[in-house]
């Protein structure tokens, strides 16, 4: 809508509700012709063509009650909705696979996908977070066989065994980006007197996934930091230990979506606990987790993780083959942000 449209529809308004000098049919009458004109502004824009419909399934690794989930759904979205070239039907899949763990149930959720997208022309599937890649890795070949898959927000560390699965030659990615060294850098020059890095992680396999770049940095400066690895405890024994560290240690938070115990939490909720128990500041590599308990820095977005996989979905919606679309590594879907309450800590 122009200037001039926005200009008269303001004067317009001017008349009707601050002068009132208009009667309440005037009134009606203007707005239906306000209607007719916002309708009339979008009739040149271009829409999806309803006659090309493209059906597309996320799988996404745990439930909408998760932050992550609902930010890479949202980045998603708005890569694949706004799209001009054809209409997309989406279909979400929750799998929550770091609560229902077992066999069993794994089981039944690839016969259940299979039902729901293996024989009803499916264009392409896109998976999210590490545990629905994993799940694809193992299952897709014989549960979702020839459908074009993109895994989204996925640990570098599985890019090798991508590499090498059958799935390659239907399957393109967007990594997180590998950036524990720069992370820890950035840390480490608001605190530089720390003796002590603390590392925190659950027992799930994505904990153990997602912690493997942070671990290797931190191990690697073992001539100036001693490490503390609070990996896979129960979440009693977690808090405990928190408690009673030294006021040089800094602690680095990356995920805890299962304890020692083998209970499912969902890891923002644990990190608030950890930052309102520790007495020392606490680092997290996520945008979710601003706001939070951590400091800040440079932090992976996750709504840009799911935008970048939208785009790259639109590329193999209209006919690219995933193969041959390079791996994209998230080096631009970063932001730099920090909490100052937490900075005077």
């Amino acid at each position: 809508m122009d200037f001039l449209k926005h200009k008269l529809i303001c004067d317009l308004l001017q008349a009707v509700f601050v002068k009132g000098a208009c009667c309440l049919l005037t009134a009606m009458f203007i707005g239906i012709s306000l209607l007719a004109w916002v309708a009339s502004s979008f009739a040149n824009e271009p829409a999806p063509d309803l006659g090309q419909i493209k059906r597309v399934a996320v799988l996404y690794s745990e439930p909408l009650d998760f932050p992550a989930t609902v930010v890479t759904e949202r980045g998603i979205r708005e890569a694949l909705l706004n799209n001009t070239t054809f209409h997309v039907q989406m279909f979400a899949e929750y799998l929550d696979l770091s609560r229902f763990r077992d066999l069993k149930q794994r089981n039944a959720l690839a016969s259940l996908l299979e039902q729901r997208y293996a024989k009803e022309g499916t264009d392409l599937i896109i998976s999210v977070d590490v545990p629905a890649a994993n799940f694809l890795l193992e299952r897709a070949e014989s549960a979702l066989p020839g459908i074009p898959i993109i895994m989204c927000s996925i640990s570098e560390v599985l890019r090798e065994r991508l590499e090498t699965s059958p799935l390659r030659k239907r399957t393109c990615a967007v990594f997180e980006p590998a950036n524990g060294a720069d992370f820890v850098k950035s840390a480490l020059s608001l605190k530089p007197n720390v003796k002590h890095a603390v590392l925190i992680t659950g027992a799930f396999e994505n904990d153990e996934l997602r912690a493997a770049d942070l671990r290797k940095t931190l191990q690697a400066l073992g001539n100036r930091l001693q490490l503390l690895d609070l990996a896979g405890l129960s979440i009693g024994n977690l808090i405990e230990s928190v408690r009673k560290l030294p006021p040089d240690a800094v602690i680095f938070y990356s995920t805890f979506f299962v304890d020692g115990n083998g209970r499912s939490f969902v890891p923002r909720e644990v990190l608030k606990i950890i930052s309102d128990q520790a007495p020392v500041p606490v680092f997290g590599p996520y945008e979710q987790y601003l706001g939070y308990g951590i400091v800040g820095g440079s932090l992976t977005s996750l709504g840009l993780q799911g935008k970048k996989a939208g785009e790259m979905a639109i590329h193999v919606l209209q006919g690219e083959s995933p193969s041959a679309i390079p791996f994209d590594y998230g080096e631009d879907t970063c932001i730099t942000a920090f909490d100052w309450r937490q900075l005077q800590r």
